[in-house]
């Protein structure tokens, strides 16, 4: 097989698990995933939408007349032809390629939306297993529902990504995920919502957040905004980790969001000049601004202490570790003292000596928390600034 083919750039998982297959099989297999690249392909490239059009029409029409002087045309009709293939099928496959040749593409119910997977996926399930050999009928209807399947995850896993193509196959909202997907990672965060009672909120939170990053170039301007932001991609996972770990107490979730966005202000102090290569600024590439970002997450590392006493004994101890070598890498970066050796020393890390020491500390703070009795429930800043846009309570 051909070291060029379509298949071994852009298929490695494919290609690498069809080396386990016999070479004359591997060869058809990369013939019908190079004309379905190849269709792909036309509907997928930056190119105006009436010149994806005129190619769309051209490729077709050399597909109906055997264009032979095109090798993935020559080559798709030798299997039609070898493999006792419908040339319907391929006709169906044209016609779910061509559905998305629209300005805006949008998917209404789940029957219209199985007809689309059929139709890209499907008939691709369907055409393989015929390469294969597969000859009875039922087999034959599975290869289609296992492409379909396959669609249907990357239909729940593209939301994001479609909706900037203006293309609609279902809802930008995660019951919606839900429902079409067939992903073990979506089945399992469900499981999670449902089990630990974890508001659905906290999750389209997190979404906000990852969309949000998704741009060209981000840009986040005052001290609100950039607390909001930590709160959606990691202020959020705090807080369903406080679930997970049977914390009941509001005060703790609340410090458990606290932890969550510390360790953000923390990761975003340290990846200044990365961030920067990606054209993502959520703080000013000054020493001052790095600085100022460090004290704002060390009050929130204060903050989510107390908290900590409440959760179970077993884990405390972990999370305690966790958030004095975290807090850590802000003094390390503090330790530069100006912007010029902080663009020298790169990512900073905190040393195994240094992390001993912090586990050490972390002991003291765990024997303090258990010997020492509650104080009094202070709200961070960040839980008044929050609750202009987001109700916590109906989060916790």
């Amino acid at each position: 097989m051909r070291k060029d083919s379509l298949l071994s750039k852009h298929a490695k998982t494919f290609y690498w698990a069809g080396l386990f297959l016999p070479k004359d099989t591997l060869k058809k297999c990369s013939h019908l995933y190079d004309f379905c690249r190849t269709l792909d392909d036309i509907a997928d490239q930056k190119k105006e939408l009436s010149f994806k059009k005129k190619q769309f029409k051209i490729f077709k029409t050399k597909f109906k007349k055997k264009n032979s002087s095109l090798p993935v045309i020559k080559n798709i009709w030798r299997l039609i032809e070898k493999e006792n293939i419908s040339k319907k099928i391929i006709l169906d496959l044209f016609d779910g390629i061509e559905s998305d040749l629209k300005k805006t593409v949008r998917v209404t119910g789940k029957n219209n939306l199985l007809l689309y997977s059929y139709r890209v996926a499907g008939t691709v399930g369907l055409m393989m297993a015929k390469i294969l050999k597969v000859k009875e009928k039922y087999s034959l209807i599975g290869a289609i529902n296992l492409g379909v399947a396959m669609q249907l995850t990357n239909i729940a896993r593209d939301v994001i990504e479609d909706k900037k193509n203006k293309r609609f196959y279902i809802n930008h909202d995660f019951n919606s995920i839900k429902k079409n997907s067939s992903l073990p990672v979506i089945k399992n965060i469900w499981r999670l919502i449902e089990k630990e009672n974890i508001s659905k909120k906290i999750i389209l939170d997190l979404f906000d957040g990852i969309e949000s990053d998704l741009k060209k170039t981000v840009r986040i301007t005052g001290k609100n905004n950039l607390l909001l932001y930590s709160y959606r991609v990691a202020g959020t996972v705090g807080l369903m980790m406080a679930k997970i770990l049977k914390v009941k107490d509001k005060y703790s979730l609340i410090g458990a969001i606290n932890l969550g966005v510390a360790m953000q202000l923390t990761n975003i102090a340290r990846d200044v000049i990365e961030d920067k290569k990606n054209n993502r600024f959520y703080i000013n590439h000054d020493f001052n601004s790095i600085k100022k970002n460090i004290q704002m997450a060390d009050k929130f590392y204060l903050y989510s202490l107390n908290s900590i006493r409440n959760i179970p004994i077993g884990f405390r101890f972990s999370i305690l570790v966790a958030r004095r070598i975290y807090r850590q890498i802000g003094y390390e970066i503090l330790k530069e003292k100006n912007i010029r050796n902080y663009n020298k020393a790169g990512k900073v890390y905190v040393s195994k000596i240094k992390k001993c020491v912090q586990t050490f500390f972390s002991l003291i703070d765990f024997v303090q928390i258990l010997c020492t009795k509650k104080k009094g429930e202070k709200n961070s800043n960040l839980y008044l600034i929050i609750k202009k846009k987001i109700n916590l309570y109906e989060r916790i």
